[in-house]
């Protein structure tokens, strides 16, 4: 799903930012250009980034505990 439409930047975009480093709203934005076209959509972007962060992050901490263990 497109999270801006003006920059077309994809919700799996966002995610391989996160993935690549990314650990903020801001981070994004300036990786993928997120919400640098007409800003409509920031609001939804910085919710819907800031759930990802948490999935991805979450998911990578599990991981990482269960490496060690």
């Amino acid at each position: 799903m497109y999270l801006c439409i003006c920059r077309a930047i994809s919700e799996k975009c966002v995610q391989k930012a996160i993935e690549s480093g990314c650990s903020s709203f801001e981070a994004i934005v300036e990786e993928t250009g997120l919400s640098q076209g007409c800003g409509n959509c920031v609001c939804y972007a910085k919710e819907q980034c800031s759930l990802l962060l948490v999935e991805i992050l979450e998911g990578k901490k599990e991981v990482n505990q269960s490496n060690a263990a």
